[in-house]
């Protein structure tokens, strides 16, 4: 199963080896709008220091919809650069606003999908809001990122369910790939998900209209232990349903 990797190197960690502080200057002077706008000329400037500061100062400020970032190309790099990356992502999981984002660029190459996702009662069935959800997914080609080191996803979204229960994201269709043993990997998406007043749940959902699930009789025998995306009706974009179930807490 996989597990939530942990940061690479915190936003204050960054800054701090950078040769600044989170506290070095004002973060009250300027309203959500106006921190944002800030980070996206440092990042163009090639300054990802202040880029980070500014918007950790633009999602304090209470800026509605902080997973833009990962699709504004004027802070590109941020998301690009393998060292900016996970502060990137530290910052997006710990001011989680949205239940509907864009995970990629329209220059992400694939095919692009919506994934409506329901988070809901192991036992009652009942919707749950506010489900703090962490997704991670390759890119067309199978790979979660192309340098060398540590887990450092490209492409990952952060998600808060809806009163409904719900979050939908639109996205590329992930890439298969070849586990360690050689073994070929059906097509997924990571999850992670935490909900006040039960156990965190993480693994990984599936979709039902991939070729080697419907070919392999050992896969489909699997799916009982794994979430399933099931495609929708519809002509447009493919767009896929997933019910992922929790376990409430017991005293």
């Amino acid at each position: 199963m996989w597990k939530r990797a942990p940061v690479i190197l915190g936003i204050t960690s960054l800054l701090l080896a950078c040769g600044g502080a989170p506290g070095s200057h004002s973060r009250n002077a300027l309203d959500s709008g106006a921190h944002y706008a800030a980070a996206q000329k440092w990042a163009e400037a090639g300054d990802a220091v202040e880029a980070l500061r500014s918007l950790e100062a633009s999602f304090e400020g209470g800026l509605s919809s902080p997973m833009g970032v990962v699709t504004d190309e004027r802070l590109s790099s941020l998301v690009a650069d393998p060292l900016t990356r996970p502060s990137v992502r530290e910052l997006l999981s710990r001011y989680v606003r949205e239940s509907e984002a864009m995970l990629v660029t329209a220059k992400e190459p694939g095919d692009q999908i919506i994934v409506e996702g329901v988070i809901v009662d192991e036992l009652s069935g009942a919707p749950i809001s506010g489900a703090v959800v962490e997704l991670v997914h390759t890119d067309r080609n199978g790979k979660y990122f192309s340098e060398d080191g540590t887990w450092n996803p490209r492409l990952f979204g952060y998600l808060k369910t809806a009163d409904d229960g719900t979050f939908r994201v639109t996205t590329i269709k992930p890439g298969g790939y070849e586990d360690e043993e050689g073994v070929d990997v059906p097509t997924h998406i990571h999850f992670s998900i935490e909900a006040t007043g039960y156990r965190a749940y993480g693994s990984e959902f599936l979709f039902d209209d991939d070729p080697m699930l419907i070919a392999d009789a050992l896969h489909q025998a699997g799916l009982e232990r794994l979430r399933v995306a099931k495609r929708q009706a519809g002509s447009g974009v493919p767009a896929y349903l997933v019910t992922i179930p929790l376990q409430p807490l017991t005293n």
